[in-house]
């Protein structure tokens, strides 16, 4: 069975959101339309995740582009947030792209919980 496989990564959707403690949180992402480097012939694209609660930015880190199975018409962003230090609550994990071609930028998130 081919559901919920896309390339090479298998996505089990979580509809509720709701993680236990220790149960990675799973994001998956395309990104298509970026603008092309002439130098490289590559989308140049800025990434980085911000992990937050309550407002407050807990954690952020940078895209590391070198894992990436990217093409010239998409990339594709699929990470697991650990969630062992993570007490129980609300979170909402924004991921912050700059396109360095064009200038355009978006910053798509996603709210979800631990369990206690």
């Amino acid at each position: 069975m081919r559901q919920f496989v896309i390339g090479d990564t298998k996505v089990i959707p979580n509809v509720s959101n709701i993680y236990h403690r220790g149960e990675p949180v799973g994001l998956y992402l395309q990104v298509y339309n970026a603008g092309i480097d002439q130098t490289t012939l590559r989308p140049s694209v800025e990434v980085e995740y911000a992990l937050l609660k309550d407002g407050k930015e807990l954690s952020r880190q940078k895209e590391d582009w070198r894992q990436l199975g990217n093409t010239t018409e998409r990339l594709i962003l699929a990470r697991l947030i650990d969630t062992h230090a993570l007490s129980p609550g609300d979170y909402e994990l924004q991921v912050r792209m700059r396109d360095r071609v064009t200038g355009e930028a978006l910053s798509p998130s996603a709210k979800f919980s631990v369990a206690p």
